[in-house]
């Protein structure tokens, strides 16, 4: 019985022990994969330490990230989007951020059905801003041309 009981206690020591050493993620989840992949798994791995770390308390009841893990989030969330040319504007951020929020990446397509044409017969470009995590990045695409927005 006191053997038992010794293996039952190294056992749970040996476990609790392990909750202080910092994990590494699986190598074989990463093996084969692009640099981009790789890193994005050891940040997830990462935020997921942290968090747990914590006590789970930067996650809240909708199994979503709080806003102040922001430099974890590889999602993009648009800042500001509008469709100019060198006399007129439009802006289209709303309906950017609707299709593109939440997204690793987005193909945009610069083109009058975002918002209109702004100024008929003058060349047009969209110029976009948005976040990836606490990263403000930024886009420029032409008129008729497609661009991607990208956070992984």
């Amino acid at each position: 019985m006191k053997l038992k009981t010794l293996i039952v206690l190294c056992a749970a020591t040996v476990v609790s022990l392990s909750a202080f050493a910092e994990p590494h993620p699986p190598q074989e989840r990463m093996s084969g994969r692009s640099y981009e992949y790789q890193q994005g798994f050891r940040d997830g791995w990462q935020a997921a330490y942290e968090m747990m770390q914590n006590g789970g308390n930067n996650w809240n009841n909708n199994n979503n990230w709080n806003n102040n893990n922001d430099y974890y989030r590889r999602d993009i969330r648009i800042d500001r989007a509008r469709y100019v040319s060198g006399k007129r504007s439009c802006d289209f951020t709303r309906n950017l951020a609707n299709r593109a929020n939440g997204r690793g990446e987005y193909l945009l397509d610069a083109n009058n059905r975002w918002c209109g044409d702004p100024s008929p017969g003058d060349l047009k470009q969209a110029e976009v801003r948005y976040y990836c995590g606490s990263d403000l990045r930024s886009a420029v695409i032409r008129e008729d041309e497609s661009g991607w927005l990208r956070c992984n």
